[in-house]
């Protein structure tokens, strides 16, 4: 990373990061922006896939606060 830029959870969180920080993101929606007017920002991002989790056997589902059955997202009016 060069530069400074801001990390937007999706719990409407923020974090500052700066060269050298790491930041995980494990399914959860984000957003980033670049809070400097005047200076550009590189980021490096790696996607990793995974596996699913199992616990005694059984598949874990997803837990997010905007799913819902089916897998639909819902939507807002």
């Amino acid at each position: 990373m060069f530069g400074t830029v801001e990390a937007i959870l999706d719990s409407g969180e923020s974090r500052l990061l700066r060269v050298g920080d790491v930041i995980v993101q494990r399914g959860t929606r984000h957003a980033w922006r670049n809070p400097s007017e005047d200076q550009w920002v590189r980021i490096v991002v790696f996607l990793v896939g995974t596996n699913k989790v199992r616990v005694g056997g059984e598949e874990l589902g997803l837990d997010l606060p905007w799913e819902v059955e089916g897998g639909q997202e819902e939507k807002g009016e």
